[in-house]
């Protein structure tokens, strides 16, 4: 399962959790779920989709990002599409 997570959500994010560390210039973070719902890896970029390493800054709450991505599992949405033959 691959989830991006917009700028907005992110905001949302930050006012409950504001010691978070997330740098202001992350317009977006993609995440990578496996099947059994673990994070295999993700990518933050910016307005631009020039990537950002989280795993490198020092400011960057582990804690703070792994909440984030859970939140994220727990309650993106699904979009179906249906695809029809003539």
């Amino acid at each position: 399962m691959i989830i991006t997570i917009t700028k907005e959500s992110l905001e949302c994010f930050k006012h409950s959790w504001p010691c978070n560390g997330i740098p202001a210039d992350v317009a977006g973070i993609v995440v990578y779920f496996a099947n059994n719902g673990d994070v295999v890896d993700f990518e933050a970029f910016d307005s631009t989709d020039t990537p950002i390493d989280l795993v490198e800054n020092d400011n960057v709450d582990g804690l703070a990002l792994s909440a984030l991505f859970d939140d994220a599992k727990n309650h993106h949405s699904t979009i179906t599409y249906t695809i029809h033959t003539y």
